[in-house]
């Protein structure tokens, strides 16, 4: 396959009609022929000129294109030129016995595909797997004691007494830790995101510590023609940069990261980890103290380590998954805080946590002449969805907003050190509008999306 070199639109990237299909694709099935073995039982077969080949066995997928019905059966019977094979090349003409579980498929009217699943490597790497458990079976695996308290020492972790409880004294101060807390009113500070420019002007539903911009084309044109809206607002400006940067536009946003630093705006939130080459022109060690990188959601920083290598490289600040769970991030983020505390040597690094937006579900380079773009679509578990087309990307949103502001003082006592209201998702009147709706309804009675924060992570 020549993938996607050859054309930006390739036709054959996206099927909807077989949507949801795994494997090679046999062939096309026009109707399923019922026949009578020798033992009196009716089976289903399907004539089709295979477009890859097969061996009894193998593990094969029939998909119903009318209902979108997908059975999934093992190939027990195949004949070619009416005799029966063990297996068959591409390009043969062959016969093949549908599955028992099969029966009840509507019999000349059926239209569909039918598709080779690919086990065969899945089953090798389990029977080596049965064979090594049965090797080890009986075996007593004995620990280096050296070694495992050098890892919990390193890792901050106390070790409770044999009994599993701890000592008293140690109960009590955390008791005492975990009420106060409990009992914190403490406002974290807000950084909200505007799509344009000229939103500065609107007014937000919250105090804004920082202002989180697009560096898009667009702003940059509108940066020069603002007026005083924008400058008043230069020392909270921090600027964004998408998750994916086409190769084509690199030295432009170069250009325009020096353009900006030259002007006076320092801060950058960073969408993707080899973003930090676009300031490599910063060869003086007083100009890179100057300028604060701030880490998004995008780089998908989901645990302690992650986040110190982050903080290794210099960043100022660092938002957490937008994929966590929240015993997940109180555990990193304990963790981090910990470590923090015994390197004096470094700065450290703000966590901060997406509370509100419309994320993309996904986003990708493909675009098709059959996507319906500014349309809602819906998913096979009756969630609306909307594509959207933007500076070159396909975009997925939910119609329903992302929103943890019903845990906001529960973030509070985890010790996240600032809070992103993305109001990016849709027209700014619209979004402040439900932003305030939520925080005077403490996000209880409108119907909100909060991913994996209370579930778990699969």
């Amino acid at each position: 396959s020549t993938g996607y070199m050859l054309t930006e639109k390739p036709l054959e990237a996206i099927t909807p009609e077989r949507a949801g299909s795994s494997g090679q694709l046999l062939g096309r099935v026009r109707g399923l022929q019922e026949k009578r073995t020798r033992d009196g039982k009716s089976r289903l077969s399907v004539q089709l000129t295979l477009a890859v080949p097969i061996k009894e066995g193998d593990r094969l997928r029939l998909h119903d294109e009318k209902t979108g019905d997908r059975k999934n059966f093992t190939l027990r019977f195949l004949q070619v030129q009416g005799r029966r094979q063990k297996s068959a090349r591409a390009g043969q003409n062959a016969e093949l016995s549908l599955g028992g579980n099969l029966q009840g498929l509507r019999g000349r009217n059926f239209s569909g595909s039918l598709y080779k699943v690919d086990v065969e490597s899945r089953i090798v790497a389990e029977r080596a797997g049965h064979r090594r458990s049965r090797k080890l079976a009986g075996r007593r695996i004995l620990s280096d004691k050296g070694k495992v308290d050098k890892i919990l020492n390193y890792l901050s972790w106390k070790q409770s007494s044999r009994n599993g409880k701890q000592p008293a004294k140690g109960r009590a101060k955390a008791g005492r830790s975990q009420s106060r807390r409990r009992g914190s009113s403490r406002e974290l500070p807000w950084w909200v995101a505007i799509a344009s420019v000229a939103d500065c002007r609107q007014r937000l539903p919250v105090r804004a510590a920082r202002i989180v911009v697009p560096l898009n084309r667009d702003n940059m044109n509108r940066l020069t023609t603002s007026g005083n809206a924008i400058k008043k607002q230069k020392g909270r400006i921090i600027w964004r940069l998408p998750p994916i940067v086409h190769e084509r536009d690199q030295h432009w946003y170069r250009q325009q990261v020096s353009k900006l630093i030259t002007t006076g705006y320092i801060r950058f939130e960073l969408g993707h980890c080899c973003q930090y080459g676009f300031f490599r022109f910063l060869q003086q060690e007083n100009d890179k103290k100057n300028v604060e990188l701030y880490a998004s959601y995008s780089l998908n920083l989901l645990n302690s380590a992650s986040l110190h290598g982050i903080r290794h490289l210099g960043y100022e600040g660092a938002l957490f998954s937008l994929e966590t769970e929240s015993e997940n991030l109180a555990a990193a983020v304990v963790h981090f805080k910990r470590q923090g505390g015994r390197r004096r040597m470094q700065k450290n690094m703000k966590l901060g946590l997406y509370v509100y937006g419309r994320p993309p579900l996904f986003t990708a380079r493909l675009d098709s002449d059959h996507f319906h773009y500014c349309r809602p679509f819906i998913s096979p578990k009756e969630e609306q969805f909307t594509l959207e087309h933007r500076d070159g990307l396909t975009l997925a949103r939910s119609n329903l907003p992302f929103s943890l502001l019903r845990w906001k003082k529960e973030l509070a006592a985890m010790a996240i050190d600032y809070l992103v209201l993305d109001l990016t998702g849709g027209p700014i009147r619209q979004e402040i509008t439900k932003v305030s709706a939520l925080l005077a309804q403490g996000g209880r009675r409108q119907q909100v999306l909060s991913g994996n924060f209370h579930g778990t992570l699969v």
